[in-house]
């Protein structure tokens, strides 16, 4: 699993992060990754972690 800064994003599409649950525009998240061929995006710097070690638990909520 590649995770990914988000800085790069370019626009002010409305994403959630699958952890916390937090909107946020995707140019203000805090990093992103791509699981299954979808992109995830994270709020803050401890949700990718917990995303990593059991990415089904949170994209099945």
């Amino acid at each position: 699993m590649n995770v990914k800064t988000a800085a790069a994003a370019t626009d002010d599409e409305e994403v959630i992060c699958p952890v916390m649950g937090t909107k946020m525009k995707k140019s203000k998240a805090y990093s992103s990754t791509e699981y299954k061929g979808k992109m995830y995006y994270f709020c803050c710097a401890g949700c990718p972690e917990m995303f990593k070690k059991d990415p089904e638990k949170y994209i099945n909520k």
